[in-house]
């Protein structure tokens, strides 16, 4: 991974010096998926579709391993989708810039995770 086109300036991820993409997200995703020592690991640190935790009240299908994240003006959403009779695929949705309620931007990330998982 190209460590010298992202910055974490603190371990919170609050600084306005922190930035990566959608794309550092997923290639790291992809690393740790692929590294089988760490994956099952890093699985159970994440909300699973379906039971207690951050996607339990999302408008998901089965199979969704993801980290939410949230401040003021900012909604992520991270992780993979998982089927048995497909390829694991990484995804991260990073959106920002925007005023006022998270809803209709959770449903938009919802939406888009949904259709990806349906191919």
């Amino acid at each position: 991974m190209d460590t010298t086109s992202f910055s974490i300036s603190d371990g919170s991820g609050v600084s306005r010096y922190n930035y990566s993409s959608a794309s550092h997200f997923i290639e790291l995703l992809s690393w740790i998926y692929n590294t089988s020592n760490i994956r099952d690991i890093y699985l159970r640190t994440l909300s699973y579709t379906g039971e207690n935790g951050t996607l339990l009240d999302r408008n998901l299908p089965d199979g969704i391993y993801a980290k939410t994240g949230s401040l003021s003006g900012v909604s992520t959403f991270s992780g993979y989708i998982i089927h048995p009779s497909k390829d694991p695929i990484a995804f991260s949705i990073l959106m920002n810039g925007y005023k006022g309620s998270s809803f209709s931007f959770r449903a938009v990330q919802d939406r888009i995770v949904s259709q990806i998982a349906s191919f």
